[in-house]
């Protein structure tokens, strides 16, 4: 297992932010006895004008101007970047932020006396940091279709990532269609998917297990998602069902990314809002849903992307009834998978009148090879299996 190594990490999701691989694969990193810098994404100044996006930066710069670094647990260390110049769709803006957060990091990075780290990026945007640190291995984890995103410089993007990906010494991707899309950039590239910690998330079928009284106070039944209310997911067709159905209750849990349609969503009075959660009180909130929902919107970020909550669910034991992505196809006569609104209102109804203890069993069972120390064993058997890590 990897040991004594120095890490830096640069990733697109902050350290609190919703907990997802990138986070628990530098938590794991640190606890195997290896110094991790974890570096969170730059915040841009947001607007909806130039003027808006300019004011904010300047008042935002004179209240932060100066990168932080902090120790979060023994052999962890976050730096948050100072914020950078909005307009960062533009390459040259793109590439001035990246230059000044090069020197943020190299600045940290002679703090903590990381010698020849293995630098380990999440973002495309990584390209122009290759080489900076005098790294003994360069890894991307690729865990999105980023070009795919909403209101981003395509174009741009795909660039940017295509000249990293043959910079790096090796890449790991969450699907087989990331895989397929990149492989003849890198011959160094392995698919590692998404996972979920089962002994945490299986808590929900526990009879100990509190359900929270915000929660108990919501009429049932209860179908719900957990996750980031964000453009990617299906906002219509979670106002559809919320429509058709209006004795069911619909649960949003999670933090609210965009203000697209949410006016909207606040009208039936049976969608309720909970806000973003403690992971560790996640499988509490499990165990009081009766059905959970994989309502992406289906696009090209949806058809490469693998969805972490649905391992969360099924480890939990729930019924899930989700759009037809082939990152989850696997798992097809587990997951219900619904190809219209209307599929979605009759398989719900289907998974609501379920009640038979084999069927959650069943679920937990498809997800026990998709533990994260199984994969976290897997990528870093890989990791060490590359000629240059042995060299060094």
């Amino acid at each position: 297992m990897l040991k004594n190594e120095n890490i830096i990490c640069v990733s697109t999701m902050c350290w609190d932010d919703l907990w997802t691989r990138k986070q628990r694969f530098m938590n794991m990193l640190a606890k195997e006895g290896n110094k991790v810098l974890y570096v969170e994404p730059i915040c841009f100044a947001r607007g909806r004008s130039v003027y808006a996006k300019v004011s904010e930066a300047l008042n935002r710069a004179k209240s932060n101007p100066f990168s932080k670094l902090k120790k979060v647990s023994e052999n962890l260390y976050i730096l948050t970047p100072a914020v950078k110049i909005p307009f960062g769709r533009f390459e040259i803006i793109s590439l001035w932020n990246q230059l000044i957060l090069r020197q943020e990091i190299k600045s940290a990075q002679r703090k903590l006396t990381l010698n020849n780290p293995i630098f380990w990026t999440y973002t495309p945007s990584s390209d122009k940091l290759i080489g900076a640190f005098s790294e003994k291995l360069a890894i991307y984890d690729c865990v999105d279709e980023h070009s795919a995103y909403p209101n981003v410089n395509k174009r741009l993007i795909r660039r940017m990532e295509i000249r990293l990906i043959k910079k790096v010494d090796m890449v790991f991707v969450t699907t087989k269609e990331l895989y397929d899309d990149k492989k003849h950039l890198n011959k160094n590239i392995f698919i590692i998917p998404n996972g979920v910690d089962i002994k945490h998330f299986s808590k929900a079928g526990e009879e100990e297990t509190a359900i929270p009284s915000e929660l108990q106070a919501i009429p049932q039944p209860r179908i719900g998602y957990i996750g980031g209310i964000a453009d990617w997911i299906d906002l219509d067709l979670i106002l559809y069902i919320a429509k058709s159905k209006p004795e069911w209750s619909l649960v949003l849990i999670g933090p609210i990314m965009t203000q697209n349609k949410l006016a909207l969503l606040k009208e039936p009075k049976n969608i309720y809002f909970l806000g973003r959660k403690n992971l560790r009180v996640l499988p509490n909130y499990l165990k009081g849903l009766d059905v959970c929902l994989n309502p992406f919107r289906l696009n090209e970020l949806a058809k490469r992307v693998n969805p972490l909550k649905v391992y969360e669910y099924l480890a939990a034991g729930k019924p899930v009834v989700s759009v037809d992505m082939p990152a989850i196809r696997q798992f097809e006569g587990i997951i219900m998978f619904a190809h219209s609104k209307e599929d979605f209102i009759n398989l719900i109804d289907e998974a609501l009148g379920e009640n038979q203890l084999s069927l959650r069993e069943k679920r937990l069972e498809v997800v026990r090879d998709y533990s994260w120390g199984n994969l976290f064993r897997t990528l870093i058997n890989h990791i060490e299996s590359q000629e240059k890590f042995k060299k060094e």
